[in-house]
């Protein structure tokens, strides 16, 4: 039955996002041609365009990731906590499984977000590195990656970005899930909730990053750690943001299981 609920959920967001992805994506590839093909002797054009579009496609990625989130809002709201709740909760399933098909689905999205936002940032930026440096040397990984702390912190980005992909949809439907009492504007206190915890734990988050590399400052006076001590705090570092967001994804999906199970109220 979970995966019947997913389906339905899935079909709802098809039908705006992967349209916003895929023009996010040509406007990309649209600019990075634009950026290696563009004659060299069109004196100012060539500056103005190199520095303009990846500026372009930047803001496009992050159109894309808000986009995504406001259409996982809307549809959390609408179909859990709306007049069309009523009917949600009818059905004959668990009502912890449409929360868990509400995250589920909203992590899928999310995720689909998070690769096309890196298309759309990188491609202009690539462009720019094909043209204006050696190719071979712009794609060859060993300029990147020659370190174990590399592959450890490729490991661990990609580990937050999985769970930031949960966060989203989880962290929503548990702000939707507890105003859902509310009398009066559900809609607006579950927004307000939502960016409010944003906010705060960007605010905590950024604290204990700077404690911790503090520290490690005060420590380095006396100790010298050398190159792997600094990628100890770069790893360090990672895992910090990662457990945070790991806490707060676990948390409230748990939370919002619950009160759905057992203390939902829609009168």
């Amino acid at each position: 039955m979970l995966g019947k609920l997913m389906k339905y959920d899935m079909r709802y967001m098809a039908r705006i996002l992967p349209w916003v992805y895929l023009g996010s994506i040509v406007l990309s590839i649209f600019c990075s041609a634009v950026i290696i093909m563009l004659p060299a002797k069109i004196i100012g054009i060539v500056d103005v365009i190199t520095a303009l579009f990846p500026a372009l496609c930047t803001m496009a990625a992050y159109a894309i990731i808000i986009m995504t989130v406001v259409v996982i809002i809307m549809r959390v709201y609408r179909s859990l906590y709306s007049d069309e709740g009523y009917l949600t909760f009818t059905l004959p399933v668990k009502n912890s499984k449409i929360i868990d098909s509400k995250i589920l689905t909203g992590a899928i999205w999310t995720s689909f977000s998070l690769i096309a936002a890196v298309i759309v940032s990188t491609l202009p930026k690539t462009a720019y590195s094909i043209r204006f440096y050696q190719t071979e040397e712009f794609l060859d990984p060993g300029l990147y990656v020659n370190e174990v702390w590399d592959y450890i912190n490729i490991a661990l980005i990609l580990l937050i970005a999985v769970t930031a992909a949960f966060l989203v949809p989880s962290l929503y439907t548990f702000c939707a899930t507890v105003t859902h009492k509310a009398k009066r504007a559900r809609g607006f206190a579950s927004i307000g909730m939502f960016i409010g915890i944003i906010y705060g734990l960007s605010v905590v988050s950024s604290v204990i990053i700077v404690v911790f590399i503090a520290v490690f400052a005060e420590t380095a006076d006396y100790v010298d750690y050398g190159i792997v001590g600094y990628n100890v705090l770069s790893t360090g570092l990672l895992l910090i943001v990662w457990f945070v967001l790991a806490v707060l994804t676990v948390t409230s999906w748990l939370v919002s299981r619950h009160i759905a199970n057992k203390k939902l109220n829609l009168l």
